[in-house]
């Protein structure tokens, strides 16, 4: 049995109700997952980085299918204790809902930093960089104080979309072909 989440929600977080991309914080972004296996009877709590990608992988593996053609990982071994992470950080993006260009916000989170910025539109308040170590709740922006830091964080935003930002950050309420369909055309390509 599997049961997940689809995000949180503020409730009275940072003071505010409700959710949104300019939230990129544990109570937006975290999601719940709990699966009950048959041959794992110890309730076990896991700490490691995943992305929802990672289901995938890790749900055909357990039915025996092999699933090494995606991106993503077999989270298992961390159920298992066989590792502690497969993932040094994550990356989260929200999008609002417009037609066209979409707006948003997209996350790089690791164990000591939460670096989030804009995409689809220059923000007039700049990048946010969180401390997770000084500042666990992420109130205080210390973007200004940590330039190299927020340099690294652009840089893996920029390599993963594959353009400078601000970017364009294609949504499903967006005509234009989405990153995963030419994602999926080039695994085909590869595969003939």
């Amino acid at each position: 049995m599997v049961v997940l989440s689809d995000h949180g929600t503020q409730l009275r977080d940072q003071g505010r109700f409700g959710k949104g991309p300019d939230q990129l914080h544990p109570f937006n972004t975290q999601l719940n997952l709990l699966i009950r296996h048959p041959e794992q009877q110890q309730a076990k709590e896991v700490d490691g980085f995943v992305q929802n990608h990672d289901l995938m992988p890790t749900l055909l593996n357990q039915l025996g299918i092999p699933c090494d053609w995606t991106d993503s990982e077999n989270f298992w071994q961390l159920v298992t204790g066989k590792q502690e992470s497969i993932r040094d950080r994550i990356i989260i993006g929200w999008a609002d809902f417009t037609t066209g260009n979409a707006r948003g916000r997209v996350s790089v989170r690791n164990d000591q930093w939460n670096f989030c910025t804009a995409i689809g539109y220059d923000d007039p308040d700049g990048d946010e960089l969180f401390d997770l170590t000084d500042d666990p709740t992420e109130i205080h922006n210390v973007a200004r104080n940590h330039p190299d830091v927020v340099q690294v964080g652009r840089a893996e935003v920029e390599g993963l979309l594959g353009q400078s930002l601000p970017g364009r950050m294609v949504e499903v309420c967006d005509p234009a072909v989405g990153p995963m369909t030419q994602w999926l055309q080039q695994k085909l390509r590869q595969l003939n």
